[in-house]
């Protein structure tokens, strides 16, 4: 249990210094009234990528704010700010839906790089989809009594065969002795 405690702190602390790096910097960039042009955006899509937050995704974030300035809604950088968390709302809600794990089988594929989590997230999957220890009670008292009642039924069936004595229980062979 130790160690799942210790993965978790890990990943917290990656994530706190990621937002910390992602609010410090963007907070820099974003909070001034610096006016949008190429060399704000590229700045703008270099620590986006920085933050992890992914090439094609940071591309898609500096291509939208484009279009934005094209058509005059954000003119300094500061307005880029509530288009980023919009932008980063919108990308993430298809993410955010539940899982449907009804059918059977269920199968769920976990990607992610070394030390992300996935085998905890794993496991917190698989025990949050385990019965709960009543209901495992229930239903093994309920399948242990009906296999006892056909174990009994089968018992009057049977004659019962009378243990083999010491004398005609077969022994294994002795090992083979050694060569060289």
């Amino acid at each position: 249990m130790k160690f799942l405690s210790g993965l978790g702190e890990r990943l917290r602390e990656g994530l706190r210094r990621s937002q910390e790096y992602l609010a410090g910097s963007l907070g820099a960039v974003l909070e001034t009234d610096r006016p949008v042009d190429d060399a704000l955006l590229e700045e703008l899509e270099e620590l986006l990528i920085a933050a992890d937050l992914g090439a094609p995704m940071a591309a898609d974030f500096t291509n939208r704010a484009r279009e934005e300035v094209v058509f005059g809604t954000v003119t300094r950088a500061g307005q880029l700010k509530p288009l980023l968390r919009r932008f980063l709302i919108d990308t993430l809600a298809p993410a955010a839906q539940p899982l449907n794990l009804d059918h059977r089988p269920a199968v769920v594929l976990l990607l992610g790089v070394n030390g992300s989590g996935k085998t905890t997230t794993a496991a917190k999957l698989a025990a949050s989809r385990r019965p709960t220890r009543s209901a495992r009670r229930r239903s093994s008292s309920s399948s242990a009594g009906v296999s006892a009642s056909r174990s009994r039924s089968s018992d009057r069936r049977r004659a019962p065969t009378p243990e083999p004595s010491s004398s005609t229980r077969s022994r294994p062979p002795p090992p083979a002795p050694w060569t060289c």
